[in-house]
């Protein structure tokens, strides 16, 4: 599952990088090594983000695209490859963080570790069709 994000990630990497002409201004080197690090801070940022929000309860989505944007700095990349990676790495954390956000309340609201899906039924009778289409793997 994280391999196919990151793949997915890659290609939206590329697909800035040709948008935006970054052809011109960056090596292909630098390219290439831009792509990988817009992937890599794009799926992080989406892990750290979402984890925050469903342990903590906030998401630290502006913490952690300065982050990766003070890194890409030291990396020297230019200054507007790094104002779409930026964007990028911003516009990832928040909708990781919002499931992340769900899933705790809906663990709250449940109160107990172990009611997941699989324990849902439609009603009390033994007749009652069971949710077996809902997986929380």
């Amino acid at each position: 599952m994280l391999a196919t994000g990151f793949i997915l990630y890659l290609v939206g990497g590329v697909i800035l990088a040709v948008v935006a002409g970054f052809l011109s201004d960056m090596s292909a080197g630098q390219i290439a090594l831009w792509v990988v690090y817009a992937a890599v801070a794009a799926l992080v940022s989406e892990l750290i983000v979402g984890l925050s929000a469903m342990h903590a309860g906030w998401f630290p989505a502006f913490a952690v695209t300065l982050i990766f944007l003070v890194l890409g700095m030291l990396m020297g990349f230019p200054a507007a490859p790094l104002a779409l990676l930026a964007g990028y790495t911003a516009s990832t954390g928040p909708a990781f963080a919002d499931l992340g956000y769900d899933l705790k309340a809906g663990w709250v609201l449940r109160r107990r570790e172990g009611s997941g899906p699989s324990n849902w039924t439609a009603g009390a009778s033994s007749s009652a069709p069971r949710w077996s289409g809902l997986r929380w793997r």
